[in-house]
């Protein structure tokens, strides 16, 4: 016989839960509305190891917190979403940005790029994109040795690869080696030896030093030297190390992950590294110093990794120009008339590697 009694009593006080919650977050929302952008007010008052209870009553307490800077202006409820459910129950929800130990965030979007797939090994390139990879290398090679140019290609690690151990377990890797890896083999084994692919020095100094920021998809200062460093050392048998440096830290940042899900007021605390003496950031185009230590003229065509490199770069060579891959056309070549060309991928654009074609086909 159905309880009819006992379901009604189940009922409402169910019902009484899901008005509590609701009164709980209807307060926070209104707290948070009130005085924006003071998250570390809710970092203050969070007990250790907190509940969820405890997390509601924290935003409810303060009347203080932001749940995300700026969404209130954006008006995304979206977002307002995303940051009440982390600040409940510590989960990312979003469809771009994954959250991992210790409050790493990672990059899982599938449009641009797939960091995610690289990192599981889940895809590989077909014997026929490896062969045209090679092709369109080979042909740039030769075709920049005929005008004097050395060609070197960089290819930069996804940070999910380098700093896996703070990805969550419900990521698995498949395969150890995945696709970049088997491209750097197959290229290397044709005899396209000139390549910078950092990966396994970066796992060596992942643990001594943090080479990639936290709540940003891009390497850091201290990854940024690295990669240059390799690259100086590809070119001319000779190159600084990272242990010998001097580093400051000079403040702290947020990044472009926490920015996509619109909590830069809750993830602020990522180190900024400064390498000693402090480098000119420098944009896009033609750089000139004559205090370099190279006298060749360097034409860098990359992604936004490129960004962290402009200042070492900068420092480094007497003349330089530094271009977006989106906005490269092969005449550059001529305007700028090279020593080196470096042509840079993010491990995740790997794949436009297939299409990309440094100087026009013939």
């Amino acid at each position: 016989m159905v309880d009819n009694k006992n379901i009604i009593q189940k009922i409402t006080t169910l019902l009484f839960l899901l008005f509590i919650f609701g009164v709980g977050v209807m307060t926070a929302i209104t707290s948070a509305k009130t005085i924006v952008a003071n998250t570390h007010l809710y970092k203050r008052d969070l007990p250790a190891n907190p509940s969820i209870i405890d997390r509601v009553k924290t935003i409810i307490k303060t009347g203080e917190n932001s749940i995300a800077e700026n969404v209130w202006e954006s008006g995304d409820l979206a977002a307002v979403d995303a940051n009440l459910q982390y600040f409940l129950t510590k989960r990312i929800v979003s469809r771009q940005v994954l959250g991992g130990l210790d409050n790493w965030l990672f990059y899982k979007s599938t449009t641009d790029g797939n960091s995610i797939n690289d990192y599981q090994g889940k895809e590989r390139f077909t014997s026929d994109e490896l062969t045209t990879i090679y092709n369109n290398l080979i042909a740039a090679k030769e075709a920049l040795k005929a005008m004097g140019i050395r060609f070197v290609v960089m290819i930069v690690p996804n940070k999910e690869r380098i700093y896996s151990n703070y990805m969550p377990d419900t990521i698995p890797i498949i395969n150890r080696v995945n696709r970049t890896d088997a491209l750097v083999a197959f290229l290397e084994s044709k005899g396209f030896t000139d390549i910078v692919y950092p990966k396994n020095e970066f796992l060596k100094y992942r643990d001594n030093h943090q080479i990639y920021f936290k709540y940003d998809t891009h390497w850091n200062a201290l990854g940024s030297f690295i990669g240059e460093q390799q690259l100086l050392d590809m070119l001319y048998g000779k190159r600084a190390y990272i242990e010998n440096q001097s580093i400051k830290i000079t403040g702290t940042c947020s990044g472009d992950l926490a920015r996509i899900i619109h909590m830069t007021a809750y993830f602020d605390d990522d180190p900024v590294f400064t390498i000693l003496p402090p480098t000119k950031d420098l944009s896009d185009g033609s750089h000139s110093n004559n205090n370099a230590q190279h006298s060749d003229s360097m034409l860098f065509v990359g992604d936004s990794f490129r960004n962290g490199l402009k200042p070492y770069l900068g420092h480094d060579f007497k003349h330089l120009f530094i271009v977006a891959r989106e906005s490269y056309s092969p005449g550059i070549i001529k305007e700028v008339k090279p020593a080196v060309v470096v042509l840079e991928f993010a491990e995740r654009y790997s794949g436009s590697m297939v299409s990309f074609r440094l100087l026009n086909d013939k």
